[in-house]
């Protein structure tokens, strides 16, 4: 599948109600993501950790939730493939703050990624 900024705006439109956040995407960040998202590439086994990058370079795409909506779509991308990605959402998390504060780049995010998500 395909992400567009209907799709997020959607999931975590729906999201937002579950948990209470009240909140929607802010598209232009959206648009960001998605362009490099769309840069990166990414082969099916790679997909997870590139939806991941894009979306953590991105933070203010998911106000109130970046962090968890990231891991979110990233799981979510995993499962699609038959994958389930073999890390607490703790572990997601301080990933997510290294690459929102450019201290990780998308080779380190692949790499994580490959060992942690079996084939």
């Amino acid at each position: 599948m395909t992400l567009t900024v209907e799709h997020l705006r959607s999931a975590f439109a729906f999201f937002s109600r579950r948990f209470g956040l009240g909140g929607e995407i802010d598209e232009a960040a959206a648009q960001a993501a998605l362009s490099l998202l769309a840069s990166l590439n990414a082969t099916d086994d790679d997909a997870p950790a590139a939806v991941f990058y894009a979306f953590s370079r991105y933070p203010r795409t998911f106000p109130g939730a970046a962090r968890a909506f990231t891991i979110l779509l990233a799981r979510t991308t995993a499962e699609r493939s038959g994958r389930t990605i073999v890390a607490a959402d703790a572990e997601l998390g301080a990933l997510v703050f290294e690459v929102a504060g450019g201290r990780a780049s998308y080779d380190d995010v692949r790499r994580w990624f490959s060992s942690r998500t079996p084939g």
